[in-house]
């Protein structure tokens, strides 16, 4: 697209979960769905910014309602979904099959195998390491775990508690430090060492209210972002956390991104493109998908 304007696809059914799919020429989206009666999906959503439209590619059924997707790092057609089953909390991984138009599973993360550690509370999210993809992390309410992925089997290599901390709720992986992984729980940030599967050291208040979101910097060492139900955006500098005092502090508002005024609904994900970093996409609860381009006088400016 050579301008800001916004093109959008609506799904039939409400959908939570978005993210970027790596390795195609165009920009593309996954979407999963959350019914909670209809037979759920997982679509795969593409920009043609020739003809400046946001298509539907492909389709795939799926069991649960899914409230996280995660596509792997390196295999283009495999994804990685935590959902809702009848109650129980359920994370797999997947290969998506457009000759079949299927999801193939690959492997069940199963939290009562491995180290004789079950329990620990609902998935709440999934990571996969940022340079090895045969390994990845789990987030539930209140306990990590480490695991292996291998062609034959899934199995879990190490399992933490959070301890006395509020419950987790999502986690990113340091690309510039695999052993670093920094875990949101209630208003704080914890950092923790993978090699000991202990917390290092934590932003206390952090947020005035639940931390939901964290990502690290791709470009910069020890930099982060966090965002949490106060509507502030923080920047941090992890060798420098007390007292509590982001880089950076700003209250959240649409910008310049008038279509957000657009949604009946709440947007429950946004993912920046692979390919096309100027190009992003937000999800609204009602399946709307809504993919827009950084204005060009505002990238200059980092706004």
């Amino acid at each position: 697209m050579g301008d800001h304007r916004a093109v959008s696809y609506g799904l039939k059914l409400p959908a939570r979960s978005l993210a970027a799919l790596a390795g195609q020429e165009n920009c593309r989206w996954a979407v999963g769905t959350t019914a909670l009666r209809e037979e759920n999906e997982v679509h795969v959503l593409e920009l043609d910014s020739r003809l400046a439209s946001l298509r539907p590619v492909e389709s795939y059924a799926h069991p649960d309602e899914i409230w996280a997707i995660v596509p792997h790092p390196s295999k283009h057609n495999q994804v990685a979904t935590v959902a809702n089953a009848g109650g129980r909390s359920r994370a797999r991984i997947w290969n998506m099959e457009p000759a079949h138009n299927s999801l193939d599973l690959v492997g069940e993360l199963e939290t009562g195998a491995g180290l004789g550690s079950s329990g620990g509370g609902r998935f709440k999210a999934l990571c996969w390491h940022p340079s090895s993809p045969e390994q990845l992390i789990t987030v539930s309410e209140s306990r990590l775990r480490r695991w292996t992925v291998r062609d034959a089997s899934i199995d879990m290599v190490s399992d933490a508690g959070a301890g006395d901390l509020h419950q987790l709720w999502t986690a990113a992986w340091d690309p510039h430090d695999p052993s670093r992984l920094l875990t949101a729980g209630g208003c704080n940030i914890q950092v923790w060492d993978l090699r000991t599967m202990k917390k290092a050291g934590e932003i206390e208040a952090a947020h005035q209210m639940p931390v939901r979101d964290l990502d690290f910097s791709r470009q910069e060492l020890h930099r982060c972002v966090s965002s949490g139900d106060d509507g502030r955006i923080c920047f941090w500098d992890l060798r420098s956390t007390k007292p509590a005092q982001p880089l950076q502090a700003f209250q959240a508002h649409a910008h310049w991104v008038q279509s957000f005024e657009d949604h009946e609904d709440s947007i429950y994900a946004g993912a920046w493109n692979v390919s096309d970093p100027w190009t992003f996409a937000y999800l609204c609860y009602d399946g709307r998908v809504t993919v827009q381009t950084v204005p060009q006088q505002h990238r200059s400016k980092g706004s």
